[in-house]
């Protein structure tokens, strides 16, 4: 990265999968940061920017005055913060008010760590979208995370979109009182809690929730261990049309589509498939296999009506 780029007119810097391991590095590279005054996009994922690269480069970014507030996409995803990392981000957030969405996933950073990242960007009011996924490594801490997560939804209107993607084992019943907060919330658009182990209890809550929201447009909840029951539950506010304002569920009906037409399916089948995880096995028998295939094509059909329709493209004379 030369001289010049300390002068262009950079919109978006797309740095991932450069390493950027140790502090000199990142503070050259937080050097030519400092001079930019337009950019929108800063990625700088898989770096494996550690603790000491995270703090040189928090520091030099918080210096730059020049970005306006809530402009900038800052992804920081898949690399090794850790706590130490977070925390010495933490210390820079309150002075990086440019930042409009913040992407720390699969970072290892625990729940106490995640506070003090909430804590410190309390003073923003430009956040539109989190990404705190496939961190907390144990339990430790993780029902105060979840409190202060849920005040942080409450205090932040502008917050939009919000995932916490699970970790193996998932955070489980932790996540219960944020799928509660749901039911009254009516800021953000798309929620992102799959891989959480929430079983049929935790798809019960959510389906609660969808019943009064009327703001939620997005809802990732799959890989969750969900029974028919649970299914049941979640869907049934889309089915019965009292919910009408939900245009996506995650929900596997073309990946059921195939298992379904295939010569031999597998006693297993493969409800869910996407490019950043592998298929959700379910075990089923033929006839409840039928059944749920049934189901999600009908919520998927409901879901569709939900979606604003395009007008129609009208030739010109």
């Amino acid at each position: 990265m030369g001289p010049p780029l300390r002068v262009a007119n950079v919109q978006t810097l797309n740095l991932a999968g450069n390493r950027v391991g140790d502090r000199t590095q990142a503070r050259y590279l937080g050097d030519v940061m400092e001079c930019y005054t337009q950019m929108k996009e800063i990625n700088f994922s898989n770096m494996r920017i550690g603790p000491e690269a995270a703090e040189e480069l928090a520091t030099m970014m918080s210096r730059n005055k020049s970005l306006a507030p809530g402009t900038v996409n800052l992804i920081l995803a898949n690399n090794e913060l850790g706590q130490k990392g977070a925390i010495q981000l933490a210390r820079f957030l309150p002075q990086s008010q440019f930042i409009r969405s913040l992407d720390l996933s699969n970072n290892k950073i625990p729940a106490k760590a995640l506070t003090e990242v909430l804590m410190s960007l309390g003073t923003s009011k430009s956040i539109e979208s989190l990404n705190l996924s496939r961190n907390i490594p144990n339990t430790n801490d993780l029902d105060a995370f979840i409190t202060n997560l849920c005040e942080y939804v409450v205090q932040h209107p502008t917050l939009k979109s919000l995932s916490i993607r699970g970790a193996k084992p998932g955070l489980g019943a932790a996540l219960y009182p944020l799928l509660m907060l749901i039911a009254r919330n009516q800021t953000l658009t798309h929620l992102d809690v799959s891989d959480n182990n929430l079983k049929d209890l935790g798809a019960s809550i959510a389906g609660e929730a969808l019943r009064t929201n009327n703001t939620l447009t997005s809802l990732d909840i799959d890989r969750n261990g969900f029974t028919m029951s649970g299914w049941m539950a979640i869907t049934s506010p889309v089915l019965y049309r009292t919910n009408r304002t939900l245009q996506h569920l995650s929900i596997p009906v073309k990946a059921m589509l195939r298992v379904s037409t295939a010569s031999a399916p597998a006693p297993d089948y493969n409800l869910t498939k996407d490019k950043d995880h592998e298929p959700e096995v379910i075990s089923l028998n033929k006839p409840s296999y039928d059944q749920l295939l049934d189901l999600l094509s009908r919520v998927d059909q409901r879901l569709k009506m939900n979606r604003p329709s395009m007008p129609p493209i009208l030739n010109s004379p």
